[in-house]
C-alpha cells in the first residue's frame, strides 16, 4: 500500500566507514599489544630460568628448586678409600634376592689413569697426581648383579682392606665365598699374609662368619697370558720332555703356506699371535687361540709333535673347566662345573702338568702362573663342595663368573665414558664411577631413594610401620586371595601373628570380614615379584614401558622366575595390578606438574597484564 524510498545519506556512510576503520585499527592495536605481552612473558620466562640455573649451579640444595631425586643425586658422593655409600646400595640390591643369589665373589685389579692433579668440584678437593686406580668389585656367581664397592688411588691391596671390605659386604646382606685377582706382586703378598699357598690351604675364614670359608682364585685369563708369554720368550719344557716354544708356533703358522686362501687354524696369525709385543700382549683372546685344541690338532696332523700336542690339550681341557660359561656350551667341559668324572680328570691332569712343567732354563722353581693354576684347581673344587652342602647336589658353577671378566668390562666402561678420552683423570674417574654405580643399581630395580633415608610417608604410631609398607601388604592380600581361591595354597594368614608380615594391622583394621591378610612367606614372594617389575621397566624414562603387550610380557617374566612359587592366576593378577599402580603414580605426578605450571602461568598473567 505504502511505498517508502530510502535515501542514502552520503555523510552517514562516510561516518560509518571511519568508525569501521577505527574499530579495525583498535583491533590491530589490541592484537599487537597481546603479542607484545606474550613476548614479554617469554622473555621473563627465559630470564627467570637463567636466574634459576645460575642459582642452582651455586647452591642447588639450598635453593630447594630441584626435586627429591635431583637433591639425592647431588648428594650421592663416592670418595676414595670409602665404601659406605656403595654398601648402602648393595644392601638395597640384595634385599629381595634368595640366599643362593646372594653368593658372590670379590675381585680387584688396577687400571692406569692420567697422572695429573685436578680439582673435584663436588668434593671441593684437589685429587692427584695419581697413576693408578685400584678398584674392588663384588659380583654374584649365581646371578648377574655387580656393584663397584671401593676404589683407591695409588694403593696396593692389603689384608686389612680386603678383610674390612668383606665384613662390610657381609653386613649388607651378601655372602662372600671367593676372591679373584691376578698374580701381581702385591696380590701374591696378600695371599701369603692370609696363609694361602699352592701347596697349603687355598682359603681363609670369612671375617663376617667364621663358620664359612672364602676361597682364593687366580684369574684364568691372566694365567693364559702368562703361559703364552713364557712360551714365546723362554720356551716351556713339558712334564714328559716336549718343548713348547716360539719356533714351534712359527712352524705351525707356516704349514698353511705364504698366501693360502684356505687355512687350518685360520684364527692364528704370525703378527698378532706369535710375534706379539708390548701392549698387544694385554689381549686375552690371542693367548686363548694360540693355546687351543685347534692349534694342537694342526700340530698333530702336520708336524707330528705328539708330546707337545698332549700338553696343549691338557691345558685347553683344564682351562675349559675353569672357564665354563653356559650349561649348553658347544664344548662339553664348558657346560658348567658340577664335578663330573670328565671334568675332574681334566682338572687333575692340568694340576699335574702345572706342577711338573718347567720354564727354560729354570729347573726346579715354580713360577707364579704355575702356582696360580694349582691354587685355582684346589679352590674351585672346594668351593663347589661348599655350595653343594648349602644348596644341594644339583648345584653347578659357571666358573667364568669367578674370573675378572666383569671387572675388565667395568674398566672398559670407565674408559669409554669420555668418548675418545680413554685415559681419564682422577676427577673423571670418580665421576664415571659414581654414574656407573647408580646405573648398576637402577638396572637391578633399585630406586636410590627407596629404603633407608627415603621419604616413605608417615609411620603407624603403634607399630612404626610406614604407610607405604601397610599399603603394600593390603595389595598383597588382594593378590594372595586369588591364589587361595584357585588352588588352596596357604597364601592367606591362618590368624597366627607369627605368620603375618609387618604392616598387616592396617588390613585387619580396615577389614569387615572380607579382606585377606597374606602370609609372611607369600609377602616374600610378593616383594620379589615387585622387584622383578622394577627391573623389567628400569630402562624406561619414567619407569613404565610403552611397548605393546606391557602386561603380557611382564607376566611371561613372572612365569620364568616364579613358576613354582605362584599360580598362573596370581601372576596374571599381579602383572595387571602392579602395572595399574604404576600408571596411577605417573598420572598423579603428571597432574601435579600440570597444576603447578598452570598456577605459575596465572601468576605471570596477574603480574604483567596492566590494570
Amino acid at each position: 500500500m505504502f511505498g517508502f524510498r530510502v535515501i542514502e545519506c552520503h555523510g552517514c556512510t562516510k561516518l560509518q566507514a571511519e568508525k569501521d576503520a577505527l574499530e579495525a585499527e583498535k583491533t590491530i592495536l589490541q592484537n599487537e599489544k597481546k603479542e607484545l605481552q606474550q613476548q614479554l612473558l617469554a622473555i621473563q620466562d627465559k630470564l627467570h630460568d637463567l636466574t634459576l640455573a645460575k642459582e642452582a649451579s651455586r647452591s642447588a640444595i639450598k635453593t630447594g628448586l630441584f626435586t627429591e631425586q635431583q637433591r639425592y643425586l647431588a648428594t650421592f658422593v663416592l670418595q676414595p678409600d670409602s665404601s659406605a655409600t656403595q654398601l648402602e646400595l648393595l644392601a638395597k640390591m640384595v634385599q629381595n634376592l634368595t640366599r643362593q643369589e646372594r653368593q658372590c665373589v670379590v675381585m680387584y685389579d688396577e687400571m692406569d689413569i692420567r697422572k695429573v692433579a685436578c680439582y673435584d668440584q663436588q668434593l671441593d678437593q684437589v685429587l692427584g697426581p695419581h697413576r693408578r686406580l685400584q678398584q674392588f668389585l663384588v659380583a654374584g656367581i649365581f646371578s648377574k648383579w655387580q656393584v663397584p664397592v671401593l676404589f683407591q688411588f695409588d694403593s696396593a691391596v692389603t689384608v686389612a682392606t680386603l678383610l674390612s671390605l668383606i665384613q662390610g659386604i657381609e653386613a649388607a646382606g651378601a655372602e662372600v665365598v671367593a676372591t679373584v685377582s691376578d698374580m701381581g706382586g702385591s696380590n701374591l703378598g696378600v695371599w701369603k699374609a692370609l696363609g694361602v699357598s699352592h701347596d697349603g690351604r687355598s682359603w681363609f675364614l670369612n671375617p663376617g662368619d667364621s663358620n664359612r670359608r672364602v676361597w682364593v682364585l687366580a684369574d684364568p685369563p691372566h694365567i693364559m697370558k702368562r703361559v703364552r708369554n713364557n712360551l714365546l720368550d723362554h720356551g716351556i719344557r713339558t712334564s714328559q720332555g716336549g718343548l713348547l716354544d716360539k719356533a714351534l708356533m712359527e712352524e705351525m703358522v707356516a704349514i698353511n703356506g705364504a698366501s693360502a686362501e684356505y687355512r687350518v687354524a685360520h684364527k692364528v696369525h704370525l703378527a698378532t699371535h706369535v710375534q706379539v709385543k708390548n701392549m698387544a700382549r694385554q689381549k686375552v683372546r690371542p693367548a686363548m687361540e694360540l693355546l687351543s685344541a685347534t692349534v694342537a690338532l694342526a700340530i698333530e696332523r702336520h708336524l707330528g709333535r705328539r708330546e707337545e700336542v698332549r700338553a696343549l690339550r691338557v691345558l685347553d681341557s683344564g682351562m675349559d673347566v675353569l672357564n665354563a660359561i653356559h650349561p649348553k656350551d658347544v664344548k662339553p667341559l664348558r657346560r658348567g662345573y658340577s664335578g663330573t668324572t670328565e671334568q675332574e680328570s681334566a682338572l687333575t691332569a692340568l694340576e699335574k702338568e702345572a706342577r711338573e712343567l718347567r720354564v727354560c732354563p729354570r729347573k726346579d722353581a715354580l713360577l707364579p702362573f704355575q702356582k696360580g693354576i694349582i691354587l685355582s684347581v684346589s679352590s674351585v673344587r672346594g668351593l663347589l663342595q661348599d655350595l653343594k652342602a648349602k644348596f644341594g647336589e644339583q648345584t653347578y658353577l659357571l666358573t667364568r663368573r669367578l674370573s675378572q671378566d666383569r671387572l675388565e668390562g667395568f674398566f672398559g666402561m670407565v674408559r669409554s665414558g669420555g668418548g675418545s678420552n680413554l685415559n681419564p683423570t682422577p676427577t673423571e674417574v670418580r665421576s664415571r664411577l659414581r654414574l656407573l654405580t647408580l646405573l648398576f643399581a637402577i638396572q637391578r630395580g633399585v630406586r636410590p631413594l627407596s629404603g633407608a633415608g627415603a621419604v616413605t610417608g608417615a609411620r603407624d604410631l603403634e607399630t612404626g610401620v610406614s604407610a607405604r609398607d601397610s599399603a603394600k601388604v593390603y595389595v598383597a592380600g588382594y593378590v594372595s586371595r586369588k591364589r587361595s581361591a584357585e588352588d588352596g595354597a596357604a597364601a592367606a594368614s591362618s590368624g597366627a601373628e607369627q605368620d603375618e608380615p609387618m604392616g598387616a594391622l592396617w588390613t585387619r583394621l580396615k577389614s569387615l570380614g572380607g579382606l585377606t591378610v597374606p602370609t609372611a612367606d607369600f609377602m616374600d614372594v610378593f616383594d620379589q615379584m615387585d622387584a622383578a617389575f622394577s627391573v623389567h621397566h628400569c630402562m624406561e624414562p619414567d619407569g613404565l614401558s610403552r611397548r605393546p603387550g606391557v602386561v603380557r610380557d611382564f607376566e611371561a617374566v613372572l612365569e620364568s622366575k616364579f613358576r613354582y612359587a605362584t599360580s598362573p592366576q596370581v601372576r596374571r593378577v599381579f602383572a595387571r595390578v602392579r602395572t595399574f599402580i604404576e600408571l596411577q603414580r605417573l598420572n598423579t605426578k603428571h597432574r601435579a606438574r600440570v597444576s603447578s605450571n598452570a598456577q605459575r602461568e596465572g601468576r605471570k598473567r596477574r603480574q604483567y597484564v596492566p590494570s
